[in-house]
């Protein structure tokens, strides 16, 4: 039996005026400055436990900190209350972050609200892959078994996947972890810099960069566009038609130029 896909809101970023909607039932990669993929996925964790629904978050780089959420459902009218509905779970080694994602689909399964769980992160998920105490092979091995295991949860529990990968080092590249990611995920989106109002990101599967408006000043009207008296600049003058004759200097000439215009 399939399932019907839910579209997760990217949260107040500004990126759904131009990328559309992650689904459920994919993987979502976030790449890119550490504070800027964290605000993202936070952003995106508060819009959906403020709808009552219940977000998963693995944490692998000492992220999980319920108190940096605070702030972002103050600005939505919520309640600290609602952070009830943030399942969260934290590992400090490698093996413990592979166990980790393990048990997160039996973990989901297994809660009475089940149906209202379309949100898992997962932060900084290669960060311990590339520790110098664990072998290269073993590294690569556990990162792809972990990969597999989150592929087949987003499919099977009908759930979106982020997952936020920093800037790697180049311990990180030279092991190759960040291609093993960007191979996995189904949708990836780079995050070039977030302020808290203008994001500029790039969604890599449809080649779409958005970039903040540069906003015009607040109550713009026509006035704006008038000289500081707003009177109008006086371009030409003529003497009216009645005016002009034979007497005024070059007053015949005049009169058929102001006669030809007023006929044109």
């Amino acid at each position: 039996m399939g399932h019907s896909t839910n579209l997760i809101s990217w949260g107040a970023v500004g990126l759904s005026s131009s990328f559309p909607k992650p689904a459920t039932g994919r993987t979502l990669l976030l790449a890119g400055k550490r504070n800027c993929t964290h605000a993202v996925a936070f952003e995106m964790i508060c819009d959906e436990i403020c709808s009552g629904r219940i977000v998963h978050w693995i944490d692998g780089g000492m992220a999980l900190d319920p108190s940096r959420l605070i702030p972002l459902l103050s600005k939505r009218g919520s309640s600290p209350e609602k952070l009830r509905l943030l399942q969260g779970c934290r590992a400090f080694t490698a093996h413990q972050m592979v166990d980790l994602v393990r048990r997160a689909k039996e973990d989901i399964r297994s809660n009475a609200q089940e149906s209202e769980i379309r949100l898992v992160l997962i932060t900084d998920l290669i960060g311990m892959f590339g520790d110098m105490q664990v072998r290269r092979a073993e590294g690569l091995s556990m990162l792809s078994e972990s990969l597999e295991r989150i592929k087949s949860l987003a499919q099977s529990r009908n759930v979106l996947v982020v997952m936020t990968m920093p800037e790697p080092s180049a311990n990180d590249v030279q092991r190759g972890l960040p291609a093993q990611m960007n191979e996995c995920a189904d949708d990836k989106v780079s995050i070039a810099s977030y302020d808290g109002t203008n994001i500029v990101a790039t969604h890599h599967n449809l080649q779409i960069t958005a970039n903040p408006i540069q906003s015009l000043a607040a109550s713009v009207s026509l006035r704006d566009f008038y000289v500081s008296n707003q009177s109008s600049r006086v371009v030409c003058i003529r003497p009216p038609l009645d005016k002009v004759s034979s007497d005024t200097p070059n007053g015949e000439r005049m009169e058929q130029d102001a006669r030809r215009a007023s006929a044109s």
